[in-house]
């Protein structure tokens, strides 16, 4: 039995908005409470890296077969350097910089900043669309497809894999990129 065109996904949207400074603040400080069992980079304790980075939210919909727009239910995070090498999420999207690869990656340190491709990367691989990415352990897609489901769509992580997939900045979100 197929389903309906009202209990199918036509489209998915990622809004992206900046962490807020205070959920950053509470993350620190928990890490800082239990730096004895902490096993990430000591960088994230580094207030000139902080200043530095990208901390985003992103918040999965989608839009059913008859227009209407769902909510997922909570966000994922994503962040990363706002420049330099670091800042290229999975591949670079610019000129050759040059013919020598020790030079082009001294400039891209120097030079990069990074755009909306490097965020919809972070957002691709958190959701397992880019085959040639490494994929995190669990999908981010938990928080639509229980959203879905509450309002009769049934579907699962692969068929919104392959669903089409809008992201949408805030405008916070493009300041902090400096793009218009």
């Amino acid at each position: 039995m197929g389903q309906n065109s009202e209990s199918t996904v036509r489209h998915v949207y990622a809004l992206v908005s900046l962490r807020p400074a205070a959920e950053r603040e509470a993350a620190l400080d928990y890490w800082r409470e239990h730096r004895d069992d902490f096993t990430g980079p000591e960088w994230l304790f580094d207030e000139r890296e902080a200043e530095d980075r990208l901390e985003l939210r992103v918040s999965l919909s989608a839009e059913d077969g008859t227009g209407r727009r769902i909510d997922g239910e909570g966000s994922f995070g994503i962040g990363f350097p706002r420049t330099g090498l670091a800042a290229i999420a999975h591949r670079y999207r610019g000129p050759k910089l040059s013919d020598d690869p020790d030079e082009q990656t001294a400039i891209l340190q120097r030079t990069y900043r990074a755009g909306p491709h490097d965020i919809e990367d972070h957002i691709n691989q958190m959701l397992g669309r880019d085959p040639e990415q490494h994929r995190p352990p669990k999908l981010a897609w938990g928080g639509l497809i229980a959203a879905l489901a509450a309002n009769g769509i049934h579907v699962s992580e692969k068929e919104l894999i392959e669903s089409a997939l809008t992201m949408e900045l805030d405008r916070d979100v493009t300041a902090a990129l400096d793009v218009s």
